[in-house]
């Protein structure tokens, strides 16, 4: 009578060299993984404080520093946001974010706020940059 060998889901025998040869494997996986992060920027771009209600200074949303804010004036007469990398645009906003709807800024001013701290993420490396309602209310943006 022939023994039978356990074998895997894919029906790769579990003894013998295969199976000894697995947790080296793993091993080198996971050196490998570990060494694989580089070293972190020294100093990341400042991001407003969504808590405090702090603004980003100017030169964050610079287009020297790779991103800036273009508003424009909606139809409506509500204004929206763009924001820029390099002359070319990165994020269309016409309405406010996060709201349900697709009503505008009320003033100049809201969209420039909220396209500075858009602008900030992006610099920053969030993705996807997105704009929480409690950040709206800390800039002062009424929807």
């Amino acid at each position: 009578m022939k023994r039978k060998t356990r074998t895997n889901f894919a029906g790769i025998p579990l003894a013998g060299r295969h199976f000894a040869r697995l947790p080296k494997a793993l091993l080198l996986a996971a050196a490998l993984a570990a060494g694989c992060s580089g070293p972190r920027p020294a100093e990341e771009p400042p991001v407003a404080d969504s808590l405090r209600g702090d603004s980003l200074p100017a030169a964050a949303a610079s287009p020297a520093e790779g991103y800036g804010v273009e508003l424009f004036m909606n139809a409506d007469g509500s204004w929206g946001y763009s924001v820029t990398r390099q002359g070319r645009e990165v994020v269309n906003q016409p309405h406010i974010p996060a709201i349900a709807g697709q009503k505008g800024f009320a003033s100049r001013e809201q969209a420039q706020g909220v396209g500075e701290l858009m602008a900030g993420k992006l610099e920053a490396g969030i993705m996807p940059p997105t704009v929480t309602v409690p950040e709206l209310d800390s800039l002062g943006v009424s929807y």
